[in-house]
């Protein structure tokens, strides 16, 4: 009977260390299988597309179709953009090895681009926000294994790159990359004359996923209980 009581108190215990809550575990920036209306959502920040990307990107209700075939603005190449607010801002620390930009996309058959650039944009005060930019390769992305000819791209958050002042801020505040994320876009390389062709599923940062107490509560109590029972055996 003891012994059935401590194997069952185990089952408990190691049900609760792989059902720790990851609600705080990453931030969804698109989903578009979820039915995420990029342009449109209800509720939360609109997205918007600029310079080469207006007018070449279609949301087709379950993912973000990008053609950028023509320099629209005859000036930078085949450059532009498209992006949304974050909604709270987000918390997270891009140093830490679990931290990182993953999407699901795939590339499609007139790209030309060897990648594309993630500007992510961290905001200090309500006058200063700095974006870092960082550089993704298309040859860095694993095939997923659901058969939708879809791939993940894992990308560190390297924010040694080039950086800048955000759109509308009147400084970079701080100058240290320590994100509250208040925006994130996709872009393609500036000056660049390859035409990107690719199509977007679902973008997110992942953040290594923390224990609520009540979790931490539970399994302490549970590691307590095999213990005192493991001793009277």
């Amino acid at each position: 009977m003891m012994k059935k009581l401590t194997l069952t108190a185990i089952a408990l215990l190691l049900a609760v260390a792989q059902s720790v809550s990851t609600a705080d575990a990453g931030v969804v920036l698109y989903d578009g299988v979820a039915g995420d209306d990029f342009f449109n959502p209800d509720p939360g920040p609109a997205g918007f597309a600029f310079d080469d990307f207006s007018g070449q990107v279609t949301d087709t209700g379950s993912s973000l179709l990008i053609d950028i075939a023509n320099d629209t603005t005859m000036s930078n190449g085949l450059f532009g953009g498209l992006g949304r607010d974050v909604g709270p801002i987000a918390d997270f620390d891009h140093t830490d090895p679990g931290t990182f930009f993953r999407m699901e996309y795939r590339v499609l058959g007139n790209n030309a681009a060897t990648g594309f650039n993630i500007l992510l944009s961290d905001i200090d005060d309500a006058d200063s926000a700095q974006d870092f930019q960082i550089t993704a390769s298309n040859s860095s992305a694993i095939a997923l294994s659901d058969g939708s000819g879809y791939s993940e791209l894992s990308v560190p958050i390297d924010v040694t790159g080039f950086s800048q002042t955000s759109f509308g801020f009147a400084d970079i505040g701080d100058g240290v990359a320590n994100f509250g994320l208040r925006q994130w876009q996709i872009q393609s390389p500036f000056g660049g004359t390859d035409r990107l062709n690719i199509e977007i599923r679902r973008a997110e940062i992942v953040t290594a996923a923390i224990p609520e107490p009540g979790s931490f509560a539970l399994i302490a109590a549970l590691t307590g209980a095999v213990v005192t029972r493991r001793r009277r055996k």
